[in-house]
């Protein structure tokens, strides 16, 4: 069963047209980002990080993603049922670029909350597999060639790494001079143009940007 944090969670995301009471007013805006307990919300020029249960959005939308979440969540214990993982747990994590972990010590597999979101059934499935492989053969084998033989064996594809895009961008960013945009999970004051040498300027992420 989901937890009661992931419910709420599930139930919005980013670009949703959402109302929450500010002060005296009823006042509407869109979701730039969700976190793991508040999702930053954008009104006019101003943003608003709110907890979820303050939230008002479109009922139908929300509970439709609360089930894939849930969907997603027995698949993984189904899978991991099926493997053999006796006394292992299973939970989401709020990472938006790792897709997946394996923590030994405390036997417990997790998953990417964006990825459970919007990430295709195939990528799903490979990536709880991927860390079933881990559990399955321990620790020590990370990545090498035994790890590879049982992630295939158990159907997963036996990739190390993935190329997946699964949460939005936390970021635009350009150079002073606007030689160039494109968008960024993090910032980086080191970095500089590599076209004209000047720093480079992060906006919160939108879209139209």
């Amino acid at each position: 069963m989901l937890s009661e944090t992931d419910q709420l969670r599930a139930r919005f995301a980013p670009n949703d047209r959402v109302k929450f009471a500010y002060q005296e007013w009823m006042v509407e805006g869109i979701v730039l980002r969700t976190n793991s307990k508040r999702a930053v919300v954008r009104v006019d020029a101003e943003e608003f990080t709110v907890p979820y249960e303050r939230l008002k959005s479109d009922a139908n939308v929300a509970e439709e993603r609360v089930r894939r979440i849930e969907s997603v969540l027995q698949l993984a214990l189904e899978l991991m049922a099926q493997h053999g993982l006796k006394g292992w747990r299973f939970k989401f994590d709020h990472s938006t670029r790792r897709a997946g972990s394996c923590h030994f010590r405390e036997k417990l597999i997790t998953l990417a909350f964006d990825l459970a979101r919007n990430g295709t059934d195939e990528d799903i499935r490979d990536t709880i597999l991927h860390e079933i492989a881990h559990a399955l053969v321990g620790r020590k084998h990370n990545h090498d060639a035994t790890w590879k033989a049982k992630a295939k064996e158990i159907g997963g594809s036996g990739e190390r790494t993935h190329r997946l895009q699964f949460a939005p961008p936390r970021w635009n960013v350009t150079c002073e001079n606007r030689c160039w945009t494109h968008t960024a999970q993090q910032r980086n004051p080191k970095l500089i143009c590599s076209t004209c040498g000047s720093r480079l300027v992060y906006t919160p992420y939108s879209a139209t940007a």
